[in-house]
């Protein structure tokens, strides 16, 4: 069996585990289903609940700004928000001052939303937590997005 360090053949093809991709996928797959389960009395998922924890402190955002904080291509950006339109959660609307932009905004009912899944919300933070360990989880979080180029390392 190829082992982190140890060629998965004798080919020299370097071990599954080697790759940072493939790692940091795995962990973003079992992190999400965590937050989901959590999540789920809400009715929404974590990338429901991301969206809008980004578009709750004003008063919207575009949506090429939204897709850039979220690093989301604007297709699967329109597929996400569709949802949360149909619920009543964020609305779209054309820049006033510039009718080629498309607006996002939080509504009321977004908001309630937001408030009622962040306590579930805290539960899957509290439970990562407590699986890696308080002082992991924050050094996970710091060192990626250091990566992601978002916050100094």
């Amino acid at each position: 069996m190829a082992t982190e360090s140890t060629p998965a053949n004798s080919e020299n093809v370097p071990g599954p585990y080697t790759c940072h991709c493939l790692v940091a996928r795995q962990m973003a797959r079992q992190l999400t289903r965590a937050y989901d389960r959590r999540l789920r009395p809400a009715g929404i998922s974590v990338g429901d609940f991301s969206i809008l924890q980004f578009l709750s402190p004003g008063e919207g955002m575009t949506m090429a700004d939204l897709g850039a904080s979220l690093f989301m291509e604007r297709t699967t950006l329109v597929r996400n928000l569709r949802p949360l339109t149909a619920a009543g959660l964020v609305e779209t609307s054309r820049d006033p001052q510039e009718s080629r932009r498309h607006m996002v905004a939080i509504t009321a009912t977004g908001r309630r939303k937001l408030s009622e899944a962040a306590a579930l919300w805290s539960q899957a933070q509290e439970e990562f937590e407590a699986a890696a360990g308080a002082a992991e989880a924050d050094e996970i979080r710091r060192r990626s997005l250091a990566a992601l180029g978002l916050m100094q390392d």
